[in-house]
């Protein structure tokens, strides 16, 4: 359970800094939006009231063909998460990511206190029925695509830039790992080097240390055992072809 626990983690925090970075640029877009009705004009104001009063009047008269209505929210999210997924492969674009998850950040926020807006406190429980809950997956989705986004973009800067500093990969062993290894209990090692590793930002490689074809590609030890100390995806370079390909590539 807690490996299972620890692996889900490091999916969805593979950095806590770069986490709380994109987290930090939602909510500053839920804030701008919220707080960007008091500088509205009258004028506009009252064309939100309008389009809000449309909005219920066409759920209360069934007005709403809720297959379109998904599926013109399903395109929209999808062209979304290509349009970030897309960016987030070059250095520029990752510019251009965070100011659309801000921009994220503000339509919900802008939602939100349009409804309270309108209806003061039963548009805000209005808002938490028919807002909130795609609100929530929207950050979701908005946090581990900005976050991963961010860290491919750091991690591509480093091999383009850096590309002439002569680093060592350090390499986490498979049959170092297994149990009764004759090479003893090397885990504190191990854990030793991927701390360093984390924390100078080197990047490692899983080795299966096979000396025989019906081990090639196991990495069923080392594996767990990276996972078990929450240690960075990004960081191990074998565990997308891609990602292995760029390094090669570059070096």
């Amino acid at each position: 359970m807690n490996k299972k626990l620890n692996r889900g983690l490091a999916i969805i925090i593979p950095d806590k800094k770069v986490n709380t970075f994109i987290m930090f640029i939602i909510i500053l877009g839920i804030i701008s939006g919220s707080l960007f009705l008091v500088v509205l004009k009258d004028t506009d104001h009252n064309l939100v009231i309008e389009k809000i009063n449309t909005f219920f009047t066409n759920i209360n008269t069934n007005n709403i063909n809720n297959i379109e209505a998904f599926k013109n929210a399903f395109i929209e999210n999808i062209i979304f998460v290509i349009l970030i997924w897309i960016l987030g492969m070059s250095i520029i674009g990752i510019i251009i990511n965070i100011f659309i998850i801000y921009l994220k950040g503000f339509i919900i926020g802008f939602s939100l206190s349009s409804f309270f807006l309108v209806y003061k406190y039963k548009g805000l429980l209005a808002a938490l029925i028919y807002v909130f809950p795609t609100s929530i997956i929207n950050i979701l989705v908005c946090l581990l695509l900005g976050v991963y986004s961010v860290l491919f973009t750091i991690n591509l800067w480093k091999i383009i830039f850096l590309k002439e500093k002569n680093y060592n990969i350090f390499e986490i062993n498979e049959a170092s790992l297994a149990p009764g290894g004759y090479r003893g209990d090397t885990r504190a090692n191990a854990a030793r080097i991927l701390y360093l590793c984390q924390k100078y930002q080197l990047p490692v490689i899983l080795s299966s240390d096979s000396h025989g074809k019906e081990h090639v590609g196991d990495f069923t030890y080392a594996e767990e055992f990276v996972h078990q100390l929450m240690f960075p995806e990004t960081l191990i370079l074998n565990n997308q072809l891609p990602k292995l390909k760029v390094f090669l590539q570059t070096r």
